[in-house]
Parts: C-alpha cells; structure tokens; sequence
C-alpha cells in the first residue's frame, strides 16, 4: 500500500495497513480483535479515515483509471473558450491545434471533427488570416477526410454488431461478410483501429464456419496493428485484450497450435513490453490477461497432453490468485480452476484435483450453469476413481432426474452422465466397448467446436 507516504499521526494506521495486508482472506473475527487489542473506540470515525488513506495510497501506486482522451483534449478545449472570448483568436487557435494533435494522434475521430467544426468558426471571424488559421480550404478538406473516417467506422461497427448478434443466422452473417469485402477498397483509408476491427470481423466469419487457420491468421493481423502502435494500446485495452484472449482460445485447435504456442511466448512477455502501460493496468484487466494466459495453459497441457506440464501450470495459477482477491474472478478464470481440476484427475493427483474443486465451489453462486453441471460430472469422476461405489451410484440417479426436471444440459455431459451408469448400474455390459466407442467419438467432435466446456474424451481414452 505504499506505506512510505504515511508521516506523523498516520503512523499509527501503519499498524492497521499490515495487519490487513497479512489477512489471506476477509475474516471479521480477527479484525474485530484487532480493533479490541488496539483499544480502538471509534470504529466509524476510524474506518472513514482509514479509507481515505487507501484511496490516498491507491493514487499513489499508480492503481487508477488513466486520462482518457477526452481528458486530454478537455484543457484545451476550455483554455480554447477563455480566449475566444476575450477576442485572442490567435492563442485560441493554438488551443485547438494542440486539441488536434492529441485527438489525431490517439484517433478519437469524433473529438477531430468538433476540432475542425471550432477551427472554421474562428477562421470565419478572422477573414481566414493567415497570421491565425489555416485557409478555409485546407480546414475544409481536413474535416471531409475525417468525415469520411467517421462514414467508415460507422460502417464497421454495423457490420461487426451483425457478425456478433446472429450467431444462429449463417445468412446473415454471410451478407454481412460479403459487405466487408466490398467495403475492403476502402482499407487504406481507414484508422489503425478500424483496420484492426475490419480484421476482428474476419476472425468472426471464419470461426463461425469452423476455419481456424484462417480465422487464427486475420487475429494475429490484428495483433500486429495494435503492437505497431502502442500508443493507442492504453485506450483501447479491452479490445486489445479480448483480441489476445481469442488468439489464445482458437490457437488451441491442432492446426493452430504451433503457431499459437509463438504466441504464447510473445503474450507472457507483454508486462515487459509494455511495462508502462502494464504498471497502470486496472485490475479487471490486468486480471484479464491473466485469465487468458492460465487457461491456454492448462487446456493445452489436457488436449495435447503434456501431462508434465500440468504441476508448473498449477503453480502459476496459485501465485495470480495469492495476488488478487476470489472476487475479481471472472467466468474464465473460473473454467481454468475446472480444468486444473480435471488435468489433476487425468494424472491420478486426487488431491490436487479435490483442492481446485473446492476453490470452484465456495463460490458456485457467481458460477454458471454451463460449469456448475461440469462441476456435477467432474465429482462423479472423482468418486468412480476413487472406488466410493454407493455414492456414485445415489449421485448419478439424482443428476438424471434434476437435469430432465429442471433444466437441459450440453450433449457432452449428458453421454458422460450415461456412459458412468451403464458402467455403475451394470446394465448392457455387452454393449459396453461399443458404449465407450461412440461416446469418445462423440465427444472427440463436439470438443473440435468449442474449448467452454471440459474435454471428457481424455478421461474416456484412459479408461476405455
């Protein structure tokens, strides 16, 4: 918390700021006793002040939200209309070249064209003097292209929100694409941004259609955009990150993956490359980037099998989560603890596979349905290789009647569910090598499709 700029009478919440930097988690009872110890009365009065300090602490560390770009025009803009109106147009105009400057450089189109909107306004006033503006013809024309940026990103953003939203609709996508390619002629002409997003559309057709290859290549197009510029990088980081974290999930497919594990390498270098931009990272995105990192990680040591592996990966995932509190968990982070668990089952390490599966249920209220019914699955698989017969057994029948009363379940974990009866209940055991077949190639087909959901097929080959 950055405890050196505490002096004087702030020292006494030194005290306090250790005390809650070595809690492992919330725990009230020990802070309470805390609060007796120090003979603390007034707790109001104390946790007021105490929060203040950690905001104070928080800016300090650098752990807050950057300027955005309007933040970085907005100076310019209001020094722009105290001149203005004391009739100093020529100190005005310099307001809104610097306004230019910032806006052109970061992008931000829509800030450039009120720019240009200001600087025709004041050249109109001062007859166009070439001691103060620009001609009106170099302005005009500045405003037309810029126009004609925001023409184009317009466009793209339509035809993005359409490759997004119908997902279920092929035809749709396929006009959608079909106006991309037309638009291409335009490509010399659009921002770095647009040109990245006009490659992220691409990436959306193509893994709609299930051609990886093609589709891994137009995100890596899109990488290389973004790291040619890193100055926008800062203002755009979700998308950054959400273009990573694709190039991450479809590198996973066997055509993909050697490239893919390139990048692999490249994305654990990002906090070095980018150490600036990293060291003012919010925590949702910085939590982000990890996410994205432990889950290429383990689904690549399941699906390729490099068992070895899985114990260094684990080790990683435990050092991001001793770093940053269960609450700032997300969804994906939450499928990598499911795969954590499962690689600890495929290599008979029950008790590492129990441990992660208890991280994942202290906190099932935050979880999916999609993952609370491979969470089911993944607890049978525990107990059926455990030998604990009777339990497998009354668990099997309860997730057979809750699943067909209460909600439809994915294709895959249905044929698990059934293949661990058949096994359990000892039904049709004749059919039971041909049961085993068909499941695993089931499953081997499905999992070409999609990575949210476990890869069963490994546990199956093992057992079959």
């Amino acid at each position: 918390m950055y405890n050196q700029i505490y002096k004087g009478k702030d020292k006494e919440f030194l005290k306090l700021f250790d005390f809650l930097n070595n809690l492992k988690k919330y725990n009230i009872v020990a802070i309470e006793a805390f609060w007796k110890k120090e003979n603390i009365k007034q707790k109001g009065i104390c946790t007021t002040y105490l929060l203040s300090k950690v905001l104070e602490a928080m800016y300090a560390s650098g752990r807050h939200e950057m300027l955005t770009v309007k933040q970085l025009i907005q100076p310019h803009i209001n020094n722009f209309h105290v001149y203005y109106k004391t009739q100093l147009l020529k100190l005005a105009y310099k307001e809104l070249d610097k306004a230019e400057a910032i806006a052109d450089k970061y992008e931000e189109i829509i800030e450039l064209f009120k720019i240009y909107e200001l600087k025709i306004y004041v050249g109109e006033i001062a007859n166009f003097n070439k001691e103060i503006c620009e001609s009106n013809a170099v302005i005009a024309r500045k405003r037309y292209d810029v126009l004609q940026k925001l023409i184009h990103q317009d466009r793209l953003a339509h035809i993005m929100g359409r490759m997004y939203l119908e997902e279920s609709d092929d035809k749709a996508a396929t006009t959608a694409y079909e106006e991309l390619t037309a638009y291409k002629k335009h490509y010399d002409e659009f921002t770095v941004s647009d040109k990245t997003n006009f490659n992220v559309c691409h990436f959306l057709y193509y893994i709609r259609r299930q051609e990886h290859e093609k589709a891994f290549a137009f995100l890596t197009f899109a990488i290389e955009l973004c790291d040619d510029n890193p100055h926008l990088i800062p203002h755009q980081l979700n998308a950054y990150f959400a273009i990573w974290h694709n190039v991450m999930k479809v590198g996973l497919h066997p055509n993909c993956i050697d490239l893919a594990l390139k990048y692999y390498e490249k994305y654990k270098e990002l906090p070095q490359k980018h150490k600036k931009i990293f060291s003012n990272l919010p925590i949702n995105v910085e939590m982000s980037y990890y996410s994205s990192l432990h889950f290429f990680e383990m689904s690549y040591a399941i699906i390729f099998e490099k068992y070895d592996k899985i114990e260094g990966f684990c080790r990683g995932i435990k050092n991001t989560l001793e770093c940053y509190a269960d609450s700032l968990l997300r969804e994906v982070f939450y499928l990598t603890l499911l795969y954590a668990s499962y690689a600890n089952l495929l290599i008979k390490n029950y008790t590492e596979s129990e441990y992660w599966l208890g991280r994942l249920l202290s906190r099932t209220h935050l979880l999916s349905p999609a993952i609370l019914d491979q969470i089911e699955i993944l607890k049978l698989l525990l107990l059926y290789e455990q030998g604990n017969q009777s339990l497998i057994i009354s668990n099997i029948r309860s997730l057979s009647r809750k699943w067909k009363i209460t909600h439809p379940t994915a294709p895959n974990v249905l044929d698990i569910l059934d293949l661990l009866q058949t096994i359990q209940l000892k039904r049709n055991q004749n059919e039971l090598p041909k049961l085993f077949k068909t499941t695993y190639e089931n499953m081997r087909e499905r999992e070409k499709e999609t990575h949210s959901f476990l890869p069963f097929s490994k546990w199956i080959a093992g057992n079959m």
